[in-house]
């Protein structure tokens, strides 16, 4: 979750600099993340790392940046996980949610 939360930061930082969001995950290296991190690398087995959906409206413009996410890990088969699994918010926030059965 650590990896998640610290790409989430260097999105809002890097929005914060360019007043923009970056258009992908790779503008980010290496100046707002360590490459060593490779926006790939996730420590939980199955998963092959994270996803970056660029927000439409700019930060100011987003109601409740606790309740937005936009990244969200990818497992191994490349879904998307969304609605589970480690979940980055436009607060600076990350959290797991677990899957529902």
């Amino acid at each position: 979750m650590l990896n998640a939360r610290q790409l989430t930061i260097a999105i809002l930082i890097y929005q914060n600099d360019y007043d923009v969001w970056p258009d992908s995950l790779g503008v980010l290296e290496p100046e707002y993340v360590d490459p060593e991190l490779q926006i790939t690398i996730n420590p939980r087995e199955g998963f092959a790392g994270y996803a970056y959906e660029v927000p439409e409206n700019h930060i100011d413009e987003i109601e409740d940046p606790s309740t937005f996410a936009f990244v969200f890990e990818v497992r191994d088969d490349g879904k998307v996980m969304g609605d589970s699994g480690v979940i980055g918010f436009a607060d600076g926030h990350a959290v797991f949610v677990p899957e529902e059965e």
